[in-house]
């Protein structure tokens, strides 16, 4: 219901199972509802929502920052995971925790604003996340840092599990066993990684193991991994 007594019916005679998957339906206009449950056997049994909940427009930019403000593109907030991390002024602290609370998919964006982010685990982008981009800075001099902090050999920054279409840009990447991986086999199709810098990996640079095709490498700058060769771009 959008105003009081303006109740529209969503679905009749449902089960009492405890659950009701809802889609959205197009045309919704976009406002604050509550939902109200009611006895099919006994009508006056009901009770409402305690709370609105807001029906949005289709959201595809979504942000992150660090612990400060100096330097930012995107952001005008402090990065914070108990955020919403859909808008300027409610990043959330990492992409990992972004990841987890959205289905992202085709087109949609995460800014990764000028900073410094520590990882305590590996950032997994998995089939549902095909499509995504995520976009560091490109102002002149900025940098988003993205630090493992871990070397161990199955330690990555981004691990890249199927998903197709995925484009990382404008990131520093470091302080893994690889900056980023897709394992063999794994079918992750027409990866793009551009206008990044991968350094400081224990072993290459970038792993990108057979089973999966069509990736491009576009004017990164990779280097000082240790990795055979220097470590740079294993395909």
């Amino acid at each position: 219901v959008a105003a009081p007594g303006d109740w529209q019916v969503l679905s009749a005679n449902e089960a009492n199972d405890g659950g009701f998957a809802w889609s959205v339906p197009a045309g919704l206009a976009t406002g604050d509802y509550v939902l109200r449950v009611r006895s099919v056997d006994v009508p006056a049994i009901l009770d409402a929502s305690d709370a609105a909940f807001t029906v949005t427009p289709p959201i595809s930019f979504y942000y992150v920052n660090d612990g400060s403000l100096a330097g930012d593109q995107y952001t005008t907030a402090i990065g914070n995971d108990a955020n919403s991390g859909t808008s300027p002024n409610a990043p959330k602290a990492s992409i990992r925790a972004l990841l987890e609370a959205y289905d992202l998919g085709p087109g949609d964006v995460v800014f990764v604003d000028t900073g410094s982010y520590g990882l305590t685990a590996n950032i997994p982008i998995l089939v549902q996340d095909s499509g995504i981009r995520i976009q560091g800075p490109t102002n002149a001099g900025a940098r988003a840092i993205i630090n493992r902090g871990n070397t161990a050999t199955t330690s990555y920054v981004f691990d890249v599990q199927g998903a197709d279409d995925v484009t990382l840009a404008n990131l520093a990447i470091t302080g893994a066993y690889l900056g980023v991986h897709s394992a063999a086999d794994a079918g992750s199709l027409n990866f793009t990684l551009r206008d990044s810098e991968i350094f400081g990996n224990a072993w290459w640079g970038v792993g990108f193991y057979r089973g999966n095709t069509g990736a491009s490498f576009l004017n990164n700058e990779i280097y000082q991994n240790g990795g055979s060769s220097n470590g740079g771009l294993f395909t």
